[in-house]
């Protein structure tokens, strides 16, 4: 986590534990100091999509997830300590501030991930000779989406 806090939401790794840890105390997340990302073979996926659900942010995703079905995520590491960083409650970025907003929309957002189908797409690969005495070749590739997952 510290280090997706660091490249992409550009939080220190010292904020971002700060953060965690702060969220974790309210009882936003689950306990942020672990590396694992196993699951346990009894975690319940579902009762962490019931809570997002409220969330207008990512609402009609994880209703389809309920709906329609989600995907167990596959085997990660698991560091023997604790599960995966998890939301545990809704919350909205005027009762967090905003840099601990962001981190709880990408512990979000990232868990929603683990959860979706993956992105399916076709590849179409066509080639030409144009000339064959000069040697031109071209190629086009093309990779239109079938299911965009999340």
């Amino acid at each position: 986590m510290s280090q997706v806090a660091s490249s992409a939401l550009g939080i220190g790794p010292q904020t971002a534990m700060h953060l965690a840890e702060r969220l974790y105390t309210q009882g936003f997340i689950s306990y942020p100091r672990t590396e694992s990302t196993a699951y346990p073979a009894s975690f319940d996926f579902t009762s962490i999509l019931a809570v997002l659900v409220h969330n207008p942010l990512w609402s009609n995703n994880v209703r389809i997830l309920l709906d329609a079905g989600f995907v167990k995520p596959r085997q990660g590491h698991d560091a023997g300590d604790h599960p995966p960083i998890t939301p545990m409650r809704s919350a909205t970025e005027e009762s967090l501030g905003t840099d601990a907003w962001r981190l709880y929309q990408y512990i979000c957002q990232h868990f929603i991930g683990t959860v979706s189908l993956d992105c399916r797409y076709t590849r179409y690969v066509t080639s030409y000779l144009a000339n064959h005495f000069y040697h031109c070749y071209i190629a086009f590739n093309s990779h239109p989406i079938k299911y965009t997952g999340y």
